[in-house]
């Protein structure tokens, strides 16, 4: 077995050429170039995306001191979910600073359902860790769409299926690319592209803003409560400034899907103190009373 395993590796390094791969090589002045254009057009983005990142990471990290005895059952789980999903936040901003737009819209949308699954956990704590796993007993599942849509009200397909969309072997992608040759015949090569994509990019811009405006309300609003030790409290202080400022960039935003984002976020906060209050939620939004 050893010495099979031998034969594959010098039969495998016997292909590899000599010389640094020149494809690897042109994705890197690629995303140099990209990088550049970002930082001009938009270095405020990155600055700021960069910074409230810091605080955010920085004030999560505080959680792990603070008394945790009053917490529900579903605070753990939200905490850890969180917690595994703050570097997929940073990758998806990296993509999208070097040029790879459609790949940081895929990794968003791993994101985007953390967030909903924290505010499943509160509606329903005793999903535990099933949300993420299909179940087989033939007890109540996680379902996106079903969640929002059909149990909280909220029509919020048109995000999520962009999101979703793109995911699906970017199918959005692929079939305006076909639908343009179809129209207009092929003008340029297929393959590898790696292009500063203007559309996409202030897509994940959009959505880069919004869900670290949502973990950053999550670490303040569910995990800490002002329960921070005394000298982390500027910190605090400042982390609740930057997640009102971040809500302010979605005030009167021309987007159609951002318009009624901050009534939304606002409405799913008001069901998360419903539910971890052990009122009935559910009665609450058939009513209107939200």
């Amino acid at each position: 077995m050893e010495n099979q395993e031998k034969q594959l590796s010098e039969e495998i390094s016997s292909l590899l050429n000599n010389a640094p791969s020149s494809i690897s090589l042109k994705i890197s002045e690629l995303e140099k170039d990209n990088t550049k254009r970002m930082l001009k057009d938009y270095g405020n983005f990155i600055k700021q995306f960069e910074d409230f990142f810091d605080l955010l990471v920085t004030l999560f990290d505080q959680v792990n001191y603070i008394k945790k005895d009053d917490w529900p059952e579903q605070r753990s789980k939200q905490f850890i979910t969180i917690a595994h999903n703050l570097q997929t936040l940073y990758c998806a901003f990296d993509l999208t600073v070097r040029g790879h737009h459609a790949e940081a819209i895929i990794l968003i949308r791993t994101v985007y359902e953390t967030f909903i699954k924290v505010v499943y956990l509160s509606c329903y704590p005793e999903a535990g860790y099933s949300v993420f796993y299909k179940k087989k007993d033939g007890t109540k599942e996680f379902n996106l769409t079903n969640f929002l849509n059909h149990e909280l009200k909220l029509n919020r397909d048109n995000i999520y299926m962009v999101m979703s969309v793109m995911a699906h072997s970017k199918g959005y992608l692929i079939i305006k690319e076909a639908a343009e040759i179809a129209s207009n015949g092929q003008n340029e090569k297929i393959g590898l592209r790696i292009k500063y994509d203007k559309k996409n990019m202030e897509m994940a811009i959009n959505y880069l803003y919004f869900l670290l405006w949502m973990f950053l309300k999550i670490t303040i609003d569910l995990f800490i409560k002002d329960k921070i030790n005394k000298k982390a409290e500027p910190l605090l202080e400042k982390a609740k400034k930057v997640e009102k400022a971040l809500e302010k960039i979605f005030i009167g935003h021309p987007g159609e899907s951002w318009k009624t984002i901050n009534t939304d976020i606002a409405y799913i906060f008001k069901v998360i103190e419903l539910a971890e209050n052990g009122q009935d939620w559910k009665q609450a939004i058939k009513k209107g009373s939200i």
